[in-house]
C-alpha cells in the first residue's frame, strides 16, 4: 500500500497513534504481523485488530490486495491504481 493511501484510510478512522504505526508497518512497509507484534511488544491479535480498523475504513467497493511485480513496472501500477476517493 502506498503511504498516501494509508493516510487517507487513517483519516477515516479514530485509530490510536500506536495502532496506526503498527498497521503502517504491515500494510506499507510489508512486514509480517508477527514481526510487528514483536517490534511493538504486543500480541499478534493486537496488530491484527489494528489492521482490521484500517480495512473497515475502506470505502464500499474497495479491497486491499498485494501483488508482486517487476520493480520497473511498479510505478505504472501505482499510478494506474492510485486511490481517488476523498
Amino acid at each position: 500500500m502506498l503511504p498516501n493511501t494509508f493516510e487517507k484510510l487513517v483519516q477515516r478512522t479514530r485509530i490510536r497513534e500506536n495502532a496506526s504505526k503498527m498497521a503502517y508497518r504491515v500494510l506499507v512497509d510489508g512486514l509480517p504481523i508477527k514481526k510487528v507484534a514483536d517490534e511493538f511488544n504486543v500480541s499478534y491479535q493486537c496488530v491484527h485488530r489494528a489492521l482490521s480498523r484500517i480495512k473497515r475504513a475502506l470505502p464500499e467497493g474497495y479491497k486491499i490486495i498485494s501483488v508482486v511485480v517487476p520493480e520497473k513496472e511498479a510505478p505504472l501500477l501505482e499510478q494506474r491504481y492510485r486511490v481517488k476517493w476523498d
